[in-house]
């Protein structure tokens, strides 16, 4: 880990670690920047205790659990000693990641910006995408920009819906649109997606939703 993170010794190892602060948010710079050089297959990623023993701060189960699950998902904390709401979280996070790890892991990686304290990072390809927004920051924007995603095809239509059920606490304001993803999902033509963008849901500061975009 650390500062041993290079191309040579990649040859010698299965797994990286990235940094030892477990904090989510702090997490989430480091990882995207680690993905720039390094497949996510080798990246560990912990799901860490609230508060974070290197920052204080807490995060929900659902923040950290989405941050941890781009790379080789792990735990450091007590399953027993978590409510019983956030267990049943962990699971849904646990149980999404083992039938996604391929995707996660053996698919493309893009990284950008949604705009008003919002990052995204997609995996998988242009036929099988799984796309994961995080707030790290609150917004005062009612309505926050579309987010574009260029590696989708134009030519083709997709089935978006949610590929983990989002804590509905978190949400306020949904529009008919982002309530069709919890549902049976919604369809959008690729070329939309790419050039207006995909219609990001209203979301609290430090939370996460996963999309799942399939081609029709």
């Amino acid at each position: 880990g650390g500062g041993r993170i290079d191309a040579g010794i990649l040859q010698r190892t299965h797994r990286f670690w990235a940094s030892d602060c477990l904090d989510a948010v702090t997490r989430l710079s480091v990882q995207r920047g680690f993905l720039q050089f390094m497949p996510p297959e080798v990246m560990g990623s912990h799901v860490g205790a609230a508060p974070a023993h290197a920052t204080g701060r807490a995060q929900a189960i659902e923040f950290r659990a989405g941050v941890a699950a781009t790379g080789h998902f792990g735990l450091e904390l007590d399953p027993r000693a978590l409510e019983p709401n956030d267990r049943l979280a962990l699971e849904r996070w646990i149980a999404f990641y083992k039938h996604h790890r391929t995707v996660l892991h053996g698919g493309d990686v893009w990284r950008g910006d949604a705009g008003a304290g919002a990052v995204w990072q997609a995996h998988g390809s242009a036929q099988d995408l799984l796309v994961l927004i995080y707030r790290t920051d609150p917004t005062a924007e009612r309505h926050p920009p579309n987010m574009k995603l260029p590696m989708l095809e134009r030519n083709r239509a997709y089935r978006a819906r949610y590929a983990v059920p989002p804590r509905l606490a978190l949400f306020s304001g949904q529009s008919a649109f982002h309530q069709a993803l919890a549902k049976d999902g919604a369809k959008i033509d690729g070329a939309w997606l790419a050039e207006a963008g995909l219609p990001v849901p209203p979301m609290h500061a430090e939370s996460v939703v996963v999309l799942r975009l399939t081609a029709a």
